[in-house]
């Protein structure tokens, strides 16, 4: 587990996992009220992490892409507990460093927890978690399909990951926020030490975990029925034990 943990494509995870929760956050309350803002420099955020890191780890930053993979047999299991435990470490320090920076602005918990994705009026359960899946499901085999469809080049992969996010968070925005990833929820709820806070908007918090991983789950079974058997896949970027790669490093070289 120790080398698992001081892999480099480990350490680079968690890296770009506290940059995107302790960015994203702060956008969040630098912009509250401006609808599209955060939106907008999230997209590029995930554009400029992808295109830095991506010789050095699949630049994930998200448990249910993570999941994907591995459901889609692209990762092993121990690949993908390392990969979520560093988004959750990154991402749990990014939004630590958020709730301290915040604390001369009063209830620095109320401030940090506005980056919690706030439900709007009326909105159900299901109506969140229907755009919840349909919005990881689209940005998981996005994913997939950045990384292993030959005809996406390390920018235009990005980009179109990137783009899938901002056109998932606008339209679950009236609904939910669009989540999209279980950290832009969890993180904060870790920063602010208070089961309290935790358990506050427990009604429909649970959407916001429970809908991305779904939607993991069934972009992998999406890409394994209709994508695993191409002549053209490019497997060199797969990161499972029983398959002996140097993953993401070929076009880096």
């Amino acid at each position: 587990m120790l080398k698992l943990l001081t892999d480099k494509d480990i350490l680079v995870e968690a890296f770009a996992s506290f940059l995107f929760v302790y960015y994203t956050q702060t956008y969040s309350i630098t912009y509250a009220g401006v609808p599209f803002a955060p939106i907008f420099t999230t997209s590029l955020l995930i554009f400029m992490l992808i295109v830095l890191n991506h010789c050095f780890t699949c630049v994930h930053f998200n448990p249910a892409i993570t999941l994907s993979y591995y459901a889609a047999g692209r990762f092993s299991l121990s690949t993908a507990i390392g990969y979520v435990l560093a988004q959750f470490i990154g991402g749990g320090i990014g939004s630590t460093l958020v709730y301290f920076a915040t604390a001369a602005q009063g209830s620095n918990e109320t401030v940090i927890l506005q980056y919690a994705l706030e439900v709007g009026p009326g909105t159900s359960n299901a109506s969140i978690l229907i755009t919840e899946i349909i919005g990881t499901m689209v940005l998981c085999l996005a994913a997939l399909l950045a990384t292993y469809h030959p005809k996406f080049s390390d920018a235009t992969g990005a980009l179109m990951v990137a783009m899938t996010v901002h056109l998932g968070i606008s339209a679950g925005a009236a609904v939910g926020g669009g989540c999209l990833n279980p950290l832009r929820t969890f993180a904060p709820w870790m920063a602010t030490f208070s089961p309290s806070a935790m358990l506050r908007n427990i009604t429909h918090n649970w959407t916001f975990h429970l809908g991305p991983y779904l939607g993991g789950l069934l972009a992998a079974a999406y890409f394994k029925a209709f994508w695993m058997n191409k002549k053209w896949l490019n497997t060199s970027n797969d990161k499972n034990d029983e398959v002996e790669t140097e993953a993401l490093n070929v076009n880096c070289n």
